[in-house]
C-alpha cells in the first residue's frame, strides 16, 4: 500500500503436503477469478509445483514474485515448476547466493563436511542444511554456558555480522529484529541459461550478483530480459 502496489487477494494454505494439490488449484483459481497480476511466492517451493500446473491448466499467466524463502530461488526446485507457467514470467529477489557458491565443493559447507565425515560428496541439500546449522550453533554458543531462552536471544542479538556481500548465503545480522538476511540480490529465471551443474534451466543474476539491503536497491527499471 505504501508503494501503491495493494494486495487485492491472499490464499493462506495447510501445511499438510498431502493436500498441496487442492490446495493449490484452490489458490489459483482464487487469484485467477480476481484478475491477480503478479503472484507473491510467500510459500514452499512444493507448492509452487502444483501453483505452476494449476495456473497453465487454467489458461492463467500471471508474473510468479520471488521472495527468495523456503529455497524457491534454487535451481533445483525451479526446475521442478511448470515451464510454460514460468518461462518469461518468473524473477524477484534471492536471499540465497547462487547454486554454484551454495554447493561448491572448494565452498564452506562442502569443506566442513569433508571434514566431519572425511567424505568429498555431500549429499543433495546438504549444504543449506549446514548453514541453517551453522546459525543455531551459533546462537547456542553465544547463550553461554547457562542455556535458557533469554540468553538465547541476548546471546543472539549481540552475535557479530555473520557472512557478508560474497558469501555462499549473503549477510546474516540480528541486532535490532529475529530476521537474519540482511540483504539479497535480484534474479530472474531463464529457461535457457545452464547451470552450474551443466543442467539447463538456471535463475541468473542483475547487477553483477551484487547485493543490497533494505532501502539501498536501484530506484530504475531492473534489467531483466526474461527469455
Amino acid at each position: 500500500n505504501k508503494y501503491n502496489t495493494p494486495i487485492t487477494s491472499r490464499y493462506d494454505y495447510t501445511l499438510d503436503v498431502s493436500q498441496f494439490p487442492s490446495e493449490a488449484a484452490r489458490g489459483i483459481t482464487q487469484f485467477n477469478a480476481a484478475h491477480v497480476s503478479s503472484i507473491i511466492m510467500a510459500c514452499d517451493p512444493i507448492s509452487m509445483v502444483f501453483l505452476t500446473q494449476s495456473a497453465t491448466k487454467q489458461n492463467y499467466h500471471p508474473e510468479w514474485i520471488n521472495i527468495g524463502v523456503a529455497a524457491d530461488d534454487t535451481n533445483g526446485y525451479a526446475r521442478l515448476w511448470d515451464k510454460q507457467a514460468i518461462n518469461g514470467h518468473l524473477f524477484g529477489m534471492s536471499q540465497l547466493g547462487t547454486d554454484a557458491k551454495v554447493y561448491s565443493q572448494q565452498g564452506e559447507a562442502a569443506q566442513a563436511y569433508k571434514a566431519a565425515t572425511g567424505k568429498n560428496e555431500m549429499p543433495q541439500g546438504a549444504a543449506l542444511i549446514y548453514y541453517f546449522l551453522l546459525q543455531l550453533y551459533n546462537q547456542l554458543q553465544a547463550a553461554g554456558p547457562n542455556l535458557t531462552p533469554q540468553n538465547i536471544a541476548i546471546g543472539t542479538h549481540n552475535m557479530p555480522d555473520g557472512g557478508g556481500a560474497t558469501s555462499a548465503v549473503g549477510t546474516w545480522r540480528f541486532k535490532g529484529d529475529h530476521t537474519a538476511i540482511e540483504d539479497s540480490r535480484e534474479i530472474y529465471w531463464d529457461s535457457t541459461a545452464t547451470g552450474f551443474d551443466g543442467n539447463k534451466g538456471s535463475y541468473v543474476e542483475t547487477y553483477g550478483g551484487k547485493r543490497f539491503k533494505s532501502g539501498e536497491w536501484p530506484q530504475e527499471n531492473p534489467p531483466i530480459s526474461p527469455k
